[in-house]
């Protein structure tokens, strides 16, 4: 049997194998996480399905995953190779996976204590498009964590001996702009650890701002992803598909520079953290990439208290797989983090600083949406906000302005 290992940078290109059962003594019993003999002991939540998956791909069960929702269930210990290593001596996880045709990914999670309530749950997202079984090879960098924990096999992580759960989905239901997430299903077997598995860190420079200021000057196509949570996505205004700063942003430049190929679209999504956005990462850059990325976030990441020191490492980290994924063709333009209203109009000011030194370290464009929202004081942001968190219509428009100011490049 063939076996298929991922490519480094996208898991796209996996290439179709033949639907035959692979023997249970093919797979590593030492190694495996979860074998999906039984269908037993899963907990489900938020509307999710766990059913017996026929043909399978490994030994003789699978098992098939509906959502949106999640299901959880406990797995055993899988011993360590090298006690004294950080990793155990594993690089990354091996699993099948069969999907179901659509534009949709599904979302594995590796989790310590607990798989809903405790830290060190690490998530990794994969695309449904293709309807054979593929065997996925994942290192740990390739994870993503739930929580303000730093990666798998790193000082400060989780080391891969101490998962005691596996789950499946994750608590979203919502997608794109807020939009309620589609059906979809996915079949998957055969979780093991695995001992080499290639992963190239290599990070190209992130393209120039200056080349897409000059797009813009030649009249040429110019393509903008707007990424963040739910001030980006537009919650809170009565016509988001036509008030968000994006819409809005998208107007102003074909004004400005006399010409309609400027296209600016928002995959924001309400309640997004970094670690959320950094997951998606896969999701949110379909197709050719973009000429530019801009990113604000950070209501979120400050309501679950997380440290500016995580907030940092988080927005470095999504900035570097921006990179690799885009393979340096996307420019990106940072937003700092704006103020709320009531104690929110200070607690956002670390992070709002956390974005200008990113900006000013990695020589990166910044739109300082914080620093005008600010100078409206504390009693005047009300009349920019329809609630603690939201910028109103009025609140888009200084945003979309702003970010206009930055891209005339005034």
């Amino acid at each position: 049997m063939k076996k298929i290992v991922v490519p480094v940078l996208s898991i796209l290109s996996i290439l179709s194998i033949p639907s035959t059962i692979l023997p249970a003594e093919d797979a590593n019993p030492n190694a495996t996480l979860e074998d999906f003999e039984s269908i037993t002991g899963w907990e489900k939540q938020n509307g999710a399905q766990v059913e017996a998956a026929e043909p399978v791909s490994v030994g003789k069960g699978a098992v098939k995953f509906s959502g949106p929702g999640l299901a959880f269930k406990k797995v055993k210990n899988v011993k360590s190779l090298k006690p004294d290593s950080l990793n155990d001596g594993y690089e990354g996880i091996s699993f099948w996976v069969k999907g179901d045709g659509s534009d949709m990914y599904g979302t594995i999670v590796l989790c310590g204590q607990h798989p809903l309530w405790m830290p060190f749950k690490y998530s990794y997202s994969f695309p449904l498009k293709d309807t054979e079984w593929k065997k996925i090879t994942v290192p740990w960098d390739k994870f993503v964590p739930e929580d303000a924990v730093y990666p798998i096999g790193t000082p400060g992580g989780m080391p891969p001996s101490g998962f005691q759960n596996i789950k499946l989905g994750n608590k979203w239901n919502i997608y794109h702009n807020n939009k309620p997430m589609p059906k979809f299903s996915f079949c998957i077997d055969q979780i093991q650890f695995e001992e080499k598995v290639p992963s190239d860190k290599n990070t190209p420079k992130l393209k120039s701002f200056v080349e897409v200021l000059k797009l813009l000057k030649d009249k040429k196509p110019v393509s903008i992803l707007c990424l963040g949570d739910s001030i980006t996505a537009g919650t809170s205004l009565k016509s988001p598909d036509t008030e968000r700063y994006a819409q809005v942003l998208e107007k102003l430049l074909r004004k400005e520079y006399g010409y309609d190929q400027i296209t600016v679209v928002s995959k924001a999504v309400g309640g997004a953290q970094g670690n959320d956005l950094r997951l998606w990462l896969d999701r949110d850059f379909t197709g050719t990439p973009p000429d530019l990325v801009t990113i604000m976030y950070g209501y979120n990441d400050k309501t679950w208290g997380y440290s500016k020191e995580y907030f940092t490492y988080s927005l470095n980290d999504y900035l570097d797989r921006i990179a690799r994924k885009t393979n340096g063709a996307s420019a990106v333009l940072l937003i700092s983090t704006i103020p709320g209203k009531n104690e929110r109009f200070f607690m956002m000011d670390d992070y709002a600083n956390c974005i200008r030194a990113i900006a000013k370290d990695r020589g990166l464009a910044l739109c300082d949406a914080a620093k005008e929202f600010k100078s409206f004081g504390r009693d005047g942001i009300d009349a920019y906000m329809a609630d603690q968190a939201h910028p109103n219509a009025k609140g888009h428009e200084v945003m979309a302005n702003a970010i206009a100011g930055v891209l005339s490049g005034k």
